[in-house]
């Protein structure tokens, strides 16, 4: 199938979906999103053997049987993830704080006191989609960083999310500018920290055991400016629901200054990112 042909058929997907979205109950849909992550994971094998590799390499104490049903429940939760994602691009944010609880509001508050704004780090872990959303709503807008997707009415629609409860979408190339443009106006601005990045672009932290390369600039961001790092999460429970989660803010000056004090704080940002993938593996990208 040609790219555009691809462009075409995920469009007209996400629309129908959409309409779908309107019609049936959340649960219902959130099951039937589930039910097509489950069909995934069965037809994907390359993907769900990446899975289940990583998962033997960060928990070589598990059963083979317990690897393989997390690496398929990963595909699972997701697949509900986007079928939430769907439904709120038909609904609007304001469906989504009804579901939502928040713990450790007083975390957040304390960071977004801050004069000299707020970093706030989380992972593609949970639905940190939809955790920027109840964020903004509760807290005040935050810069989210992102690269915009290949497929231009997927990138539109998913620009139109996070841009729904009135965050700014930064993309990369115009990152350092606008996001200490935002932290000196005393704002926050918003990282997934847990993406792997080239070598030449990143530094190399523990991770599960092993070395990854990631990105410091978030760390680079907080120890230039003095802003708190806060991190935080979207955890979907059992019924379909969300725990909002903020953990203390760091204080980037305990660190000191200079690029080992950057690479001190990315460290502790991936400390805690494996701290929340521990207590919820299968609600992390393995593949």
């Amino acid at each position: 199938m040609g790219r555009s042909a691809r462009f075409a058929l995920e469009a007209l997907a996400l629309h129908g979906f959409e309409a779908l979205a309107l019609v049936i109950p959340r649960p219902v849909f959130l099951r039937l999103g589930r039910a097509l992550g489950a069909m995934v994971a069965a037809l994907d094998r390359r993907h769900l053997s990446i899975a289940r590799v990583n998962l033997r390499r960060s928990f070589p104490e598990w059963s083979e049987d317990r690897v393989n049903q997390t690496a398929r429940g990963v595909w699972i939760h997701f697949g509900g993830v986007m079928f939430d994602l769907v439904r709120i691009l038909a609904k609007g944010p304001g469906s989504v704080e009804p579901l939502a609880t928040i713990e450790g509001r007083a975390h957040a508050e304390r960071a977004h006191r801050s004069p000299h704004g707020v970093v706030l780090i989380t992972g593609h872990f949970g639905n940190w989609e939809t955790h920027g959303i109840v964020h903004a709503r509760n807290f005040g807008s935050i810069g989210v960083i992102a690269r915009p997707l290949d497929n231009p009415t997927l990138d539109r629609a998913m620009r139109n999310l996070r841009e729904s409860a009135g965050n700014e979408v930064i993309e990369k190339e115009h990152a350092m500018i606008r996001s200490m443009r935002r932290l000196k106006a005393g704002q926050g601005v918003a990282f997934v920290v847990d993406q792997n990045v080239q070598e030449k672009e990143g530094i190399f932290v523990n991770f599960f055991g092993r070395p990854a390369c990631t990105t410091p600039f978030a760390a680079r961001l907080a120890i230039r400016t003095g802003a708190l790092v806060l991190p935080c999460r979207a955890v979907m429970t059992p019924d379909l629901r969300y725990r909002v989660i903020y953990d203390p803010p760091i204080d980037p000056r305990e660190f000191g200054s200079g690029e080992t004090a950057v690479g001190a704080l990315t460290q502790a940002m991936m400390k805690a990112t494996e701290l929340w993938i521990r207590e919820d593996p299968d609600q992390w990208l393995w593949m």
